[in-house]
C-alpha cells in the first residue's frame, strides 16, 4: 500500500536517493549521459539539496516504510519536483502523488496547476488531465535541455478524485 503524507522535518535526505534513481534509472531512456549528470549530480551538496527540499516541502509517498517518491505544489500551481525511485516504478506510487495534489489545490483554490515536465514524464501528466502548453529546448548547465510546459485547469470544486 502507499501512504502520502506532508513533508516532515528529517525527510530532506532520504529524498536525494529517489531523485537520483529516477533521473539516472528512468529519464535517462530521454536523456544523454552527459545532461543526467548535470541534472543528478553524484557530488550534490546534501546541505544545499536539503536547504531545497525544505523550501518546496513536498508530498512524501511511503511503501512498506520507505520512502519511493516525493512530489510538491507551490502556492502559484506550480509543480517543481516530482519523482519516483526508479524500483518502485509502475506500482501507483505517481498516481498517488498526483491525486495528492490534486486533492491539495482544491483545498488550496488553486485553479491552474502547471509544470516543466520531462519527457519521461509527460504520459503520467496526460493520463491526469494536463496538456502541453508548449514544447521547450534550453541550455541547462551548458546542455541542451528539452521538457514541456503542461497545465491543467481545475474547475472550482475539482480535485477530488
Amino acid at each position: 500500500m502507499i501512504n502520502v503524507r506532508d513533508f516532515q522535518a528529517g525527510d530532506e535526505a532520504a529524498t536525494f536517493p529517489v531523485f537520483f534513481s529516477a533521473i539516472h534509472e528512468v529519464a535517462s531512456a530521454h536523456y544523454s549521459p552527459e545532461l543526467i549528470e548535470a541534472w543528478a549530480p553524484h557530488d550534490t551538496d546534501p546541505q544545499r539539496w536539503a536547504q531545497r527540499i525544505q523550501g518546496i516541502k513536498p508530498f512524501i509517498a511511503m511503501r512498506g516504510g520507505e520512502m519511493v517518491g516525493y512530489a510538491d505544489l507551490q502556492d502559484n500551481g506550480y509543480i517543481d519536483h516530482f519523482f519516483v525511485s526508479a524500483r518502485a516504478q509502475r506500482i501507483g506510487v505517481a498516481s498517488a502523488l498526483m491525486r495528492r495534489i490534486l486533492q491539495s489545490a482544491a483545498e488550496r483554490g488553486i485553479l491552474l496547476l502547471y509544470s516543466d515536465v520531462s519527457l519521461s514524464a509527460q504520459g503520467l501528466y496526460q493520463r491526469f488531465g494536463f496538456v502541453i502548453k508548449e514544447q521547450q529546448t534550453f541550455l541547462f548547465r551548458g546542455l541542451e535541455m528539452s521538457n514541456a510546459r503542461m497545465e491543467l485547469r481545475l474547475a472550482l470544486g475539482a480535485g477530488q478524485i
